[in-house]
């Protein structure tokens, strides 16, 4: 923000003779104005710097950058062209030079900071924001302007600090898992300019128990037997974990037990080929600990 501002001539005087006790020349007034800080959050309370700065069109500075390309020099003021990091603070160095009336160059060091956001594009689906009970569902957040590190805090399920991996990128975040099925609020925190710690945003979801598994067989042979697999369905947005078929009972009269995850071919000794017997398989799930009994259709071969 530049403001210019019109001075009476006694004004101009008393300040030029003000100035470095009459050793600098200026010919020019102008106001300046700076916020205090470079990221302001919305509805956070700031302040603004403003000042006077005196110069002559004649003597401009020269300004020599620690980082950055040295610009042109317009009405006083020396311009830097920089480019920001990914992410974190920014020091700013370099210095100043001016000449004095007598031709004496004066060299004055300056220092600044910003705070650099990382550029992020959000997209979110509020009908379908769910997490699956039981699951350490991965969430990330982030409390845009912050002056200090993003925390959150749930309500309804635990949660942990954890670095993990999504389709080939490293994320740094939590570990959410829902303690029920009444839901889960997440609130973002972070801190605003008097190091208060405050709430950038709250987010609610909705929990759905974790996908059953599914039996990928779908063929018994006669005389071979079958060996049954399980997984998830393909449209499960989930990495399948490792689950353990435990047993189960082929549907055929009384029913005929099995155990682990083969079942033998003489169980469906008096099955028709072609046909199609039913069984019910017990599934170990090792992230919510619990055994789940599915229903798989196979159908008899030789």
């Amino acid at each position: 923000m530049l403001l210019r501002l019109r001075f009476w001539p006694p004004c101009q005087a008393y300040l030029q003779n003000k100035v470095g006790a009459g050793e600098y020349s200026f010919n020019k007034v102008m106001a300046l104005a700076y916020p205090d800080q470079a990221v302001v959050n919305g509805g956070e309370e700031f302040t603004v710097s403003v000042l006077m700065a005196a110069f002559d069109t004649e003597r401009q500075p020269q300004v020599d950058p620690d980082q950055g390309e040295r610009g042109p020099v317009r009405a006083g003021v020396g311009i830097v062209k920089l480019r920001a990091p990914n992410s974190g603070d920014m020091d700013i160095t370099g210095s100043v030079t001016i000449k004095k009336k007598n031709g004496r160059p004066v060299t004055m060091q300056y220092s600044t900071k910003v705070a650099v956001v990382p550029p992020m594009g959000t997209v979110t689906l509020p009908e379908f924001g769910i997490m699956y009970a039981g699951y350490g569902n991965k969430v990330t957040a982030v409390a845009g302007g912050s002056k200090g590190e993003t925390t959150i805090s749930v309500a309804g399920a635990s949660s942990t600090k954890s670095t993990f991996n999504v389709n080939g990128q490293n994320f740094n975040g939590w570990i959410v898992k829902p303690s029920g099925f009444g839901g889960v609020t997440i609130t973002v925190n972070g801190k605003d300019s008097q190091g208060k710690t405050k709430s950038f945003g709250k987010f609610t979801y909705k929990v759905k128990p974790f996908p059953l598994p599914k039996i990928s067989t779908t063929t018994i042979s006669k005389q071979a037997g079958a060996t049954l697999s399980a997984g998830l369905d393909p449209s499960s947005p989930l990495a399948p974990p490792a689950f353990k078929v435990q047993g189960g009972e082929v549907s055929i009269g009384d029913g005929l037990p099995f155990t682990g995850n083969r079942i033998p071919g003489n169980l469906i000794a008096k099955a028709k080929l072609n046909k199609t017997i039913t069984v019910l398989v017990r599934v170990f799930n090792p992230i919510t600990g619990k055994t789940e009994v599915v229903s798989q259709p196979l159908t008899v071969k030789p």
